[in-house]
Parts: C-alpha cells; sequence; structure tokens
C-alpha cells in the first residue's frame, strides 16, 4: 500500500512541500506527493446522490486521478501553510 501526501502551498517546493515530503520518505514507505496548486479542481458541488453509491467525485477534474488513490492509500499526510495564524482552506 502506499502514503498520499497532499501539499496545499502555493509555493512549490516550499517548506509545506518539503515537510510532507520528509514525512512521506521517513516512512519507509512507497509514496505518492501532489502539491495542489499545480492541479485545477474545483470545489465540492454537494451533488451527493452521484457520488454517494461509488464514493467517487463525478467532477472531472485534475483530483479524479487521485481519488482512487487516496481511498485505497494507507495513510494520508496533509501539509498546509499557516496564513494569517491559521491553516488554508
Amino acid at each position: 500500500m502506499t502514503i498520499v501526501g497532499v501539499s496545499g502551498s502555493p509555493i512549490l517546493n516550499g517548506n509545506t512541500d518539503r515537510l510532507v515530503k520528509v514525512v512521506l520518505e521517513q516512512s519507509g514507505k512507497e509514496y505518492v506527493f501532489v502539491n495542489l496548486s499545480t492541479l485545477r479542481y474545483d470545489p465540492c458541488r454537494a451533488c451527493t446522490h452521484l457520488c454517494a453509491k461509488t464514493n467517487m467525485c463525478s467532477i472531472d477534474d485534475d483530483l479524479k486521478l487521485y481519488l482512487k488513490l487516496i481511498l485505497d492509500s494507507e495513510a494520508l499526510v496533509l501539509g498546509s501553510p499557516a496564513h494569517a495564524g491559521n491553516i488554508t482552506g
């Protein structure tokens, strides 16, 4: 099984990216890293009648490639920079 690391930082290879990568590397497991600022994706549209049966979002965007991987992963590592004393949306 793999571990998926997700960084929400707009700065590529910045502190948040590096921190997530270190956690992934130290796990000793196979991993996949993704920075959300490199993807095109849309927010949830609350169309639960479409995704409730399959647990897969019906929006066709760049995140679709990672949804099954995240569901099948052993762990999920999330990293977010702190702006104004709070994590990003």
